[in-house]
């Protein structure tokens, strides 16, 4: 164990040394064509006003403001750039994370043209930066902008602090400060008109909660996982919708080497098709025509839509469709021609109770409602139509039956038996609870026999140290001689 445990922090150790090195090297040698941005978000500020109640201020109710702070290096330029964007979306999403970096992407290609190799460096959290969605919006966005490469480097874990929260405390000390003067700040417009007023030599943007929105909604929503994401460093792109990713981020890179193998590089591709809006979308797959009189139609998965309501499954049995005022009867000795097929759907249920896998077959299935979820171990789980639980988790005194053979449960029906409860609900006894004996009495054994009895030999008594008395009686008297 010990062994394993060392193993992991060398290489937590190395790994902490090389992103550092990596991040160094590059600053010192980035070309004029190459920029690198250290990004991170800053904790959100909570907007004030000068003199408010303690109701006010004690409210849950405050307006908030989200900032993403960061710093531009550009080669051949000795001064950076500090900057941050302000935005009263509280989306930390990859769509909101491009969203905010758009306005300093053009703010780089209309005072720095000749940049086309854009570095990333960021802190590896999983939900914002280290995620498939992030991954895509490198290989798609960049080059919308109009650059040719970009590369995203990730901090170790735990190692992340750079001059990017430097950046936002000053800016939230700031506001503060006007605070404290008199300023009233109760959303994050009026937060970015006062520091924009403030003279702050921080570059600041302003996104509208709006367009982040917007651009959550044109997200695609279904993405291939990259293998191995959480182990990876560095991520490059060189073509639209293909990424070359690696364990660390090497020193290649600063030398304008993109593409080389160095620690276990690998590639990937995203086959996705971009996805304008809800209503707008991209008719771009192709419909092939299905063969219903074909046997490889059972098993499949399909969508059908009844009533308005979207029903999900795969189909389990075809049959000849039988026309209105015929019987089977009357149809089931006739040669089956090509015709029309009609299919048997049948829902896809499964149980949502945990370490349950009971689907359709066999079980009856009951919707689930929202004080059920403790007890089913789906705390914070969202409960839809389609969240059912199944009859195995109930007792039978639950469970009523109609005489139409409809089942339902009564009124305080809660699910309570599990696989961690072995599917009972018995409970062992306390240690001060009385337990029941057995009352039946052992079974006597076959009578013994003279035979047995004198065959027993008897034991030896061991060291007896009890004086045994013994009289004896004299009949005569004799003298002694």
């Amino acid at each position: 164990m010990f062994q394993n445990q060392l193993r992991v922090f060398t290489r937590h150790q190395f790994n902490i040394k090389m992103q550092y090195l990596h991040y160094r090297e590059l600053k010192k040698n980035k070309k004029s064509h190459e920029c690198l941005i250290h990004i991170d978000f800053s904790e959100n500020y909570a907007c004030k006003l000068s003199a408010e109640i303690q109701a006010v201020h004690f409210a849950s109710s405050g307006q908030q403001a989200t900032l993403h702070t960061g710093i531009l290096h550009v080669g051949g330029v000795d001064k950076h750039l500090c900057f941050t964007t302000i935005s009263a979306s509280k989306e930390k999403s990859p769509p909101a994370i491009w969203t905010h970096l758009s306005p300093v992407l053009d703010h780089v290609k209309t005072h720095h043209p000749s940049v086309t190799l854009v570095h990333y460096f960021s802190d590896g959290p999983c939900t914002p930066y280290r995620q498939k969605g992030n991954f895509y919006m490198l290989s798609t966005e960049l080059f919308k902008k109009g650059f040719k490469k970009g590369t995203w480097s990730f901090f170790e874990a735990g190692h992340g602090k750079g001059a990017p929260d430097g950046v936002g405390e000053a800016l939230k000390r700031t506001a503060d400060r006007l605070v404290s003067e008199g300023k009233d700040i109760p959303n994050a417009k009026q937060l970015y008109d006062c520091l924009l007023n403030a003279e702050t030599s921080i570059q600041l943007f302003y996104i509208d909660e709006e367009t982040v929105d917007k651009a959550v909604q044109e997200m695609p929503k279904q993405l291939p996982v990259v293998p191995s994401t959480m182990r990876l460093h560095q991520i490059i792109t060189l073509t639209p919708g293909k990424v070359i990713y690696r364990d660390i981020s090497c020193l290649c890179s600063t030398r304008q080497t993109l593409e080389c193998t160095c620690h276990n590089t690998q590639r990937f591709e995203f086959d996705v098709e971009p996805i304008l809006s809800d209503t707008n979308v991209l008719q771009t797959q192709t419909t092939n025509e299905i063969k219903w009189e074909s046997e490889d139609i059972i098993g499949q998965w399909c969508v059908i839509k009844y009533d308005d309501e979207i029903y999900p499954g795969t189909i389990v049995e075809k049959r000849l469709a039988v026309p209105y005022g015929d019987t089977v009867s009357e149809r089931q000795n006739e040669p089956r021609e090509p015709g029309v097929w009609d299919g048997i759907i049948r829902e896809v249920q499964c149980c949502y109770a945990e370490m349950c896998s009971m689907h359709t077959e066999g079980h009856w299935f009951h919707e689930a409602y929202k004080p059920w979820l403790h007890k089913i171990r789906r705390t914070g789980f969202t409960i839809t139509p389609h969240t059912k639980v199944c009859s195995r988790h109930f007792t039978k005194d639950q469970i009523r039956t109609t005489a139409k053979g409809r089942r339902f449960l009564t009124a305080n029906a809660i699910p309570t038996l599990f696989e961690w409860n072995a599917y009972s609900n018995k409970t062992r006894a306390g240690v001060w609870e009385r337990r029941t004996r057995p009352t039946s009495s052992p079974e006597p054994g076959p009578a013994e026999t003279e035979e047995e009895i004198v065959d027993m030999v008897p034991m030896p008594i061991d060291h007896d140290y009890v004086l045994q008395l013994s009289f004896v009686r004299f009949d005569s008297y004799s003298p002694l001689l």
